[in-house]
C-alpha cells in the first residue's frame, strides 16, 4: 500500500535536504579528502547558509539573518579563507552545531509554542 503525501508534507520534506547535506558535509570534514570536496563543502555550506538567511528575511526573524550571513561570508567560495586544518576542523563542528540548532528552531517546535496562550483572570481590585 502507498501512503498518501501531502503537497506540504513533501515540501516540508524537501526543505530539511539542505540542513541535513550541510550538516552531512560538514562533519565530514573529520576524515581526510581531497581539496575538491572543501571546495564543495565551500558552495554548500555558502547557498545553504544564504538560503536560510533569505528564509529568515521572509518570516520577518531578523535575529537568525546576520550569523547565517556571517557563516555564508566565511565559506565564500570566491574569496576562500585560507586556514590551517587544525583550525578549520573545530569550526566546522561549531559550524555544523549552528546549522542543527536552525533545523530544530525552524522545523520542530515544541507543541506548547503553537498553542494558544491562556486568559490570565483578572486581578481583584
Amino acid at each position: 500500500m502507498i501512503a498518501h503525501v501531502s503537497q506540504e508534507q513533501l515540501r516540508r520534506d524537501l526543505t530539511l535536504l539542505p540542513y541535513l547535506i550541510a550538516i552531512a558535509m560538514l562533519v565530514g570534514c573529520l576524515g581526510h579528502w581531497p581539496y575538491g570536496y572543501y571546495t564543495a563543502l565551500r558552495w554548500v555550506v555558502c547557498a545553504t547558509a544564504f538560503w536560510i538567511a533569505y528564509g529568515a528575511v521572509r518570516i520577518r526573524r531578523h535575529w537568525v539573518l546576520w550569523p547565517f550571513v556571517a557563516v555564508a561570508l566565511m565559506y565564500n567560495p570566491a574569496i576562500p579563507i585560507h586556514l590551517s586544518r587544525r583550525v578549520w576542523v573545530p569550526v566546522d563542528l561549531v559550524v555544523a552545531a549552528f546549522f542543527l540548532v536552525g533545523l530544530a528552531l525552524r522545523y520542530f517546535k515544541s507543541p506548547a509554542a503553537g498553542a494558544p496562550k491562556k486568559a490570565r483572570p483578572a486581578s481583584p481590585r
